[in-house]
């Protein structure tokens, strides 16, 4: 009888330890690196931008340096994730003289569709879909509707006067398209490089210039315009 015993509390042992073995190998061999929970941090460089008005009067080239952002990504379908991601970036306004140096502080928050094509299980293919809202701080847009050609400050002085304009803490709207490469070199990280457009509609506002308002051409209160820029990045992902 302790035999039987003794030989049913052994298999018993050595069934559980088996199976709960079994089930960490099976485990770690099914973390899906595309479709997991992911955290991501990247950084970009702008190689093409510009910014106009939506009467096009002004239009001038811009270049986003310094881009920042942090996002986080779930699997929503069988070949899609979706996330939101907060990036911070510098726009510097390409013109001739001083106004070269003048820059805008950025502030975005978007959410986005992340539809993708795994070539194998650590490499996939995917492009970005994304929308969201944002702000500007320290935008010269008193400086940068004083550049340009002759006829663009004279279309300008006719649309907008001597006002000074500034986007500072007004909000916009942005949306953005991307193609890029998951790569994951361990089952708990990756990297990956992307292409962005990235559009937004920014609201700016007239601030008043403190000269005598009869002596001079007003503009409107406000007027919206845009800022198109292409971002090449790359970054970091970590699985949770």
């Amino acid at each position: 009888m302790m035999k039987k015993i003794f030989l049913f509390l052994l298999l018993y042992v050595f069934n559980f330890n088996y199976v709960w073995s079994q089930d960490i190998l099976l485990g770690e061999e099914t973390v899906d690196r595309i479709r997991f929970p992911k955290f991501y941090f990247m950084y970009g460089y702008g190689v093409f931008g510009n910014a106009y008005d939506l009467n096009t009067i002004i239009k001038q080239k811009t270049i986003s340096k310094g881009y920042y952002a942090l996002g986080n990504e779930h699997n929503l379908y069988k070949y899609i994730n979706a996330g939101f991601k907060f990036s911070f970036f510098m726009d510097k306004l390409d013109l001739d003289g001083s106004d070269r140096e003048l820059s805008s502080y950025k502030i975005n928050l978007s959410i986005f569709a992340k539809p993708f094509l795994p070539i194998t299980d650590i490499i996939s293919f995917y492009t970005k879909f994304g929308g969201g809202f944002g702000s500007s701080f320290a935008y010269p847009t008193h400086k940068f509707m004083r550049g340009g050609s002759k006829e663009q400050l004279s279309a300008t002085y006719d649309m907008y006067g001597d006002s000074i304009y500034s986007n500072q803490s007004l909000p916009s709207v942005n949306t953005s398209i991307s193609v890029g490469i998951d790569y994951f070199l361990f089952s708990r990280f990756g990297i990956f490089v992307e292409s962005t457009y990235l559009g937004e509609l920014n609201l700016a506002k007239n601030l008043k210039v403190s000269q005598n308002i009869s002596e001079i051409k007003t503009g409107p209160n406000y007027f919206w315009f845009m800022n198109q820029s292409v971002i090449l990045s790359s970054g970091l992902s970590f699985i949770f």
